[in-house]
């Protein structure tokens, strides 16, 4: 039995403002708060107002001097709280992330959650999971 892709956006890029309305709506979105991506959620939640936590976009707080690659360690779980196999039929399967990069220790992290095929992009990485975490 073949299941759709559940697809999470994860951008960690502080610049990515209205380039938001790339992704599709109905996919869950998170973004890291910032002076650009802030107003763009904002503008996203009254266009769209019935869009619940399961699509659309969700702002999460990051500390802007750490690198984008802790933040995105210290999200993983979340996003395994609030899309993974617990919350969630189908759990997420693809994470779809903009603003890090796939280093070791990320790539440590989201295989202990069953996610192992990587693939770079122009902005980020996509990451395919294989198996679900225990």
């Amino acid at each position: 039995m073949t299941q759709t892709a559940y697809t999470v956006h994860v951008i960690l890029d502080p610049q990515y403002g209205m380039k938001i309305r790339s992704l599709p709506p109905t996919e869950p979105i998170w973004i890291a708060e910032s002076l650009a991506n802030s107003p763009a959620a904002r503008a996203i939640w009254q266009e769209l107002p019935s869009l619940g936590h399961l699509e659309g976009v969700t702002l999460f707080k990051v500390d802007p001097g750490a690198p984008a690659e802790t933040s995105l360690l210290g999200l993983v779980g979340v996003l395994e709280l609030h899309h993974g196999q617990v919350s969630h039929d189908p759990p997420v399967s693809v994470l779809h992330v903009i603003g890090a990069q796939p280093s070791q220790p990320v790539r440590n992290e989201l295989q202990a959650y069953g996610f192992s095929l990587f693939e770079t992009t122009l902005d980020g990485f996509i990451v395919r999971r294989t198996q679900h975490s225990a």
